[in-house]
């Protein structure tokens, strides 16, 4: 019988910033793969608006203010910084294809006559004729572990992309090196398949602070 948490979570503001960066790329990425970066506030706070009142259920009334007098207009000047990283990029490297929140899976192995694969959903995937990008934009803690992954989803074999994680608050962009090989996912995949136990988290505090604790079946030995 948990309380009712009226507060406006940061997951919330992350899904609307998602959804805002989403609704850009989806708009206007032939513009971009042409060579145009340049988008007005009127569009871009049209999108905002929209974005908004499609969450505005998840808002509460008092931070509206807030909202769209702080919070708003520093997410804006931060996509347009981000749009400005993309057409740097793009004047050394022709953009072919703009993909905004591509989904995509793989079948890596065979257990029992059941195929397992990875599936993920990358923020964005720019292909160009000289490099690719994979693209994670984050409003809080960058946890860019995923990036590899979306590697081998979207381009095949270890260090074929160029991966980067932009965090919208911060207005910082920073480059995910590391990479997987096939090989070594197969492996370590067959390995997790193999077990008899599984864990949803590795540290017990990780899962104490989960809002879905009291419905997760996940348990800890000593409860």
């Amino acid at each position: 019988n948990r309380e009712v948490d009226y507060d406006f979570e940061n997951r919330t503001m992350g899904i609307i910033v998602h959804s805002f960066f989403e609704e850009i790329f989806k708009k206007f990425g032939s513009n971009f793969i042409s060579g145009d970066f340049n988008i007005s506030d009127f569009q871009i706070n049209e999108i905002f608006e929209r974005v908004i009142r499609q969450n505005i259920y998840k808002i509460p009334k008092e931070l509206d203010n807030y909202l769209h007098e702080i919070i708003v207009p520093y997410y804006k000047e931060n996509l347009k910084n981000f749009l400005k990283i993309l057409e740097k990029k793009s004047q050394y490297n022709t953009f072919l294809k703009f993909r905004e929140e591509s989904q995509n899976k793989k079948i890596i192995t065979e257990k029992d006559g059941i195929e397992i694969g990875i599936k993920g959903r990358a923020d964005l995937v720019v292909e160009g004729i000289k490099e690719n990008y994979v693209f994670d934009i984050k409003t809080g803690k960058a946890l860019n572990t995923q990036l590899p992954f979306y590697e081998l989803l979207y381009f095949g074999e270890g260090q074929s992309s160029q991966k980067y994680v932009y965090n919208a608050w911060d207005n910082e962009l920073t480059e995910e090196k590391n990479f997987f090989s096939m090989d070594e996912f197969k492996i370590s995949l067959e390995n997790f398949v193999g077990k008899d136990k599984f864990t949803r988290a590795e540290k017990e505090s990780t899962c104490n602070n989960c809002e879905y604790q009291n419905i997760c079946r996940m348990r800890w030995e000593n409860e």
